[in-house]
């Protein structure tokens, strides 16, 4: 007996913007949730979060997003103890070789890779996971940011990003993350 395949049950929403080259300059805000949003990155105390060694690697990782990807700079950034919000410049200029250009995918791909890899690979924690643990959802939302009032609203968001979940845990302390 062969069970009919149900395309609409494993197809995903695009997120993406129709249309839209993602490796074209400009600014994207994006956000990367971790696994079943386990806060496997760190804590957060009296409005500052508080990375653990894997969190901190994370944090590496992401700083150093440009020196992996020519042409992408790191505008700003917080890794929260689920997730990560950064704002990701990426240069269509001169500075740009003749190598395919940085596209938002393939960044993202490669920096979930990576971290997931060193998750993996160096004890890190001490995690109970084991070699086949996914660190990452498999999607991330990102946002093109199309104005500098935009940029900017995006910006104070991220830094007040820890300040708002001590808030939120303060008000509801038996509301897990």
């Amino acid at each position: 007996m062969m069970i009919k395949f149900n395309q609409s049950r494993w197809n995903r929403r695009n997120l993406r913007l129709g249309g839209h080259d993602y490796s074209d300059p400009g600014a994207y805000f994006i956000t990367v949730c971790t696994r079943l949003n386990g806060c496997i990155l760190g804590d957060v105390h009296e409005a500052a979060i508080q990375l653990n060694p894997l969190g901190e690697t994370v944090q590496s990782v992401l700083q150093n997003v440009g020196s992996y990807h020519e042409g992408v700079t790191v505008d700003t950034m917080v890794v929260m103890p689920d997730h990560i919000h950064t704002v990701l410049m990426v240069d269509g200029g001169e500075s740009v070789s003749v190598k395919p250009k940085p596209s938002i995918p393939k960044i993202i791909h490669s920096f979930k890779s990576y971290t997931t890899h060193l998750f993996r690979s160096v004890p890190l924690t001490s995690h109970a996971f084991d070699a086949k643990t996914v660190l990452w959802q498999r999607n991330y939302y990102e946002h093109v940011i199309r104005t500098p009032t935009s940029l900017q609203l995006i910006r104070e968001y991220i830094h007040s990003n820890p300040a708002r979940l001590w808030q939120r845990m303060v008000s509801n302390p038996n509301e897990s993350l």
